[in-house]
């Protein structure tokens, strides 16, 4: 990953996750996002993803995050 923010949709894609996991993975604060603009969109930094990465590949096989 080069870039410093994902979309919501290049970040689904890179962690093999649907909306609603990740939804809910921003809700228990297990993955920070960022808003901006004045609609409020959504960008996740892209340390956010290799974080979450990492920490999915060290877990138990049924302790995964998503």
């Amino acid at each position: 990953m080069s870039r410093e923010f994902l979309t919501v949709r290049d970040a689904l894609a890179e962690l093999g996750i649907g909306i609603n996991t990740f939804d809910k993975l921003v809700k228990n604060g297990e993955i920070k996002i960022v808003r901006y603009g004045e609609r409020g969109r959504r960008r996740v930094p892209a340390s956010e993803i290799a974080r979450l990465k990492t920490a999915r590949s060290t877990e138990q096989p049924d302790k995964r995050i998503a």
